[in-house]
């Protein structure tokens, strides 16, 4: 009896484990193999979260940075295009014999990017780097700036190509930054796009993040794109896609917003990362919501300002992502205020007169149970020129009445022209 009540027990436990899209009949080496991250772009939040500061392979990193640095370059004063032609030096084959460049050819920008990044062409990244500086410690150098620029403190680059696998190194966060800062850069983010494309001489080139193309048909969105190395053949893989999970149909898109998800991935095993990706995507949208926490010219909260009462309003509509069983303003610990109320000033905690209406105060920041802080501008809803709450009565009523306290200013200025006409008439006429 006991025998099968431990049984039943395992069995029902090996359900749960298939239950979660999260959770995976794995070995405990293979899940500390395994480091990825959901960011989602707007919010700036990290969603999910597996061994995201653990040391990961730069190689196919290295390559999309090499593209980057590219696009962000420029040659005599004039900034890289992707219409623009290289000539390579010498003749040369990628890795894996896909990809031959010749001598003396001329390719432009665009077909060696995406061949760099989509096909993992290590000898287009060489010619690209080459393109901006034949030295290729410069460019390297080049590269790790533009890393240390964006704040991935974790990573290190020691070529363009992705070479080195030695040497350089990144992590599963510092990969989501550099994602999402590429994303800005439109040329960048055209290529990541793209799920097939014609290169030179007729070769057909296939995105392999065929993944992000598939959830994009699923889930109908808008906007889906990244890059892929690896198999679950071969050893170790990488995967880093984007994509825009729009509202769900019925649900109110007044107080909710798409969800723009960055994935980044990365196994030293066998793990199929596709799979994780997949149910990843599919567990965000099915759990979570960006969901507004304040609309614009909302009020925030009132403030006591010499003896008065101030109302906060937000600048703008706040939105932040949170679990569907979690009551939006439940999700928020603790709201603080960054006071700086004119342009270039110091920072304080105090509000003092005169503030007016409309005025931009400084920022209210809502420190959220996930653990992130999200920031929205807050205005003054209210005037108060001094520290005498009489005038700022009347002050205030001078300011909703405006229009009809001019009109009465400009009879009295007409009466009193009349008045002193007519003065002046009977003066004159006593003389006579």
């Amino acid at each position: 009896m006991k025998k099968r009540m431990i049984g039943v027990l395992l069995l029902i436990f090996c359900l749960c484990m298939q239950a979660s899209p999260f959770v995976y009949a794995q070995s405990a080496d293979a899940t500390n193999s395994l480091a990825y991250i959901v960011y989602e772009q707007d919010t700036k939040q990290i969603i999910a979260q597996q061994n995201i500061q653990q040391q990961a392979d730069a190689s196919l990193l290295s390559r999309m940075m090499c593209a980057l640095v590219v696009l962000e370059s420029s040659i005599n004063g004039q900034t890289v295009s992707t219409s623009d032609y290289v000539t390579p030096v010498s003749y040369s084959v990628s890795a894996d014999g896909k990809y031959k460049l010749y001598a003396s050819k001329q390719y432009t920008v665009d077909v060696l990017l995406k061949a760099a990044m989509l096909g993992n062409a290590d000898n287009c990244a060489r010619v690209l780097a080459y393109h901006i500086n034949p030295r290729t410690d410069f460019f390297v150098s080049l590269m790790n700036q533009t890393a240390a620029r964006i704040g991935m403190t974790q990573t290190f680059f020691t070529s363009p190509d992705g070479g080195e696998k030695s040497l350089q190194r990144t992590t599963a966060y510092d990969a989501a930054l550099f994602y999402e800062y590429a994303l800005k850069n439109t040329q960048f983010k055209r290529i990541l796009t793209n799920e097939v494309t014609t290169l030179w001489d007729g070769i057909t080139l296939f995105n392999t993040c065929d993944i992000a193309f598939s959830l994009k048909k699923e889930f109908d969105s808008p906007l889906a794109g990244g890059v892929y190395t690896g198999t679950t053949q071969a050893k170790g893989s990488t995967l880093m896609m984007h994509i825009t999970l729009p509202v769900p149909a019925g649900v109110d898109t007044e107080t909710t917003a798409p969800m723009k998800l960055i994935l980044a991935f990365f196994s030293q095993g066998t793990e199929d990362a596709t799979q994780y990706a997949h149910n990843l995507v599919t567990e965000v949208q099915t759990n979570y919501r960006k969901v507004r926490f304040f609309k614009a010219n909302q009020e925030v909260d009132t403030r006591t300002v010499a003896g008065q009462s101030l109302k906060l309003l937000a600048n703008a509509d706040l939105f932040c992502v949170a679990p569907l069983e979690v009551d939006a303003k439940s999700y928020v610990q603790n709201i603080s205020f960054t006071f700086n109320m004119a342009e270039n000033s110091t920072l304080t905690q105090e509000l003092e007169p005169p503030i007016f209406e409309g005025q931009s105060l400084g920022s209210a920041n809502l420190l959220l149970r996930d653990g992130s802080v999200q920031s929205v501008l807050v205005v003054a809803g209210n005037t108060i020129q001094t520290d005498n709450q009489a005038v700022n009565h009347f002050l205030a009523i001078y300011e909703d009445y405006q229009p009809l306290f001019i009109f009465i200013f400009v009879l009295l200025i007409v009466e009193a022209v009349i008045l002193t006409t007519k003065i002046i008439y009977h003066i004159q006429m006593k003389r006579k």
